[in-house]
């Protein structure tokens, strides 16, 4: 499997970040290739909730997918997979993780996507797949940081 990895540090307390993360509505505030999220579950969290995204941010092609949520570990980490309505490069499946760690003075989040490479076709696409998904991560995590530290500085006084 290839996996794609982006941190970042956010000057807020973990259960904080958590609430942004769990509360899956809240993607459209802070993710900017986000246009639209709605559960497909009567669940809104924990192992079993299914939500319902919808992108127009990947190489210019409205995308929905269906994040499955396989594991929950409170205020630490969320694991996923991500099933694409059409191919995107030949994947149709993504798995991802949401690691959350504490800092002295915050959090570090963690998002990770794992690709199976199976194909001649899948390991051509790959680097192409690789810049994108990154450059879209890393926009989606700096929103959450954003959104996330707002007014966390007036707070400490």
């Amino acid at each position: 499997m290839k996996v794609i990895e982006e941190k970042i540090d956010i000057y807020a307390p973990k259960e904080k970040v958590w609430n942004h993360l769990v509360d899956q509505k809240k993607a459209e505030d802070w993710d900017p290739g986000v246009d639209h999220v709605e559960y497909l579950s009567d669940k809104r969290k924990g192992e079993g909730t299914k939500t319902l995204y919808r992108t127009k941010r990947v190489f210019g092609k409205e995308l929905e997918f269906v994040m499955d949520i396989k594991k929950w570990k409170e205020n630490d980490e969320i694991e996923f997979v991500d099933k694409l309505e059409d191919e995107v490069f030949g994947f149709k499946k993504i798995y991802g993780d949401w690691i959350l760690e504490k800092l002295d003075k915050g959090t570090e989040f963690t998002w990770k996507f794992g690709f199976v490479v199976d194909s001649l076709r899948k390991r051509f696409m790959w680097s192409l797949l690789k810049y994108g998904t990154s450059k879209t991560t890393r926009e989606a995590i700096e929103g959450l940081k954003e959104t996330v530290e707002e007014g966390e500085h007036d707070q400490e006084g």
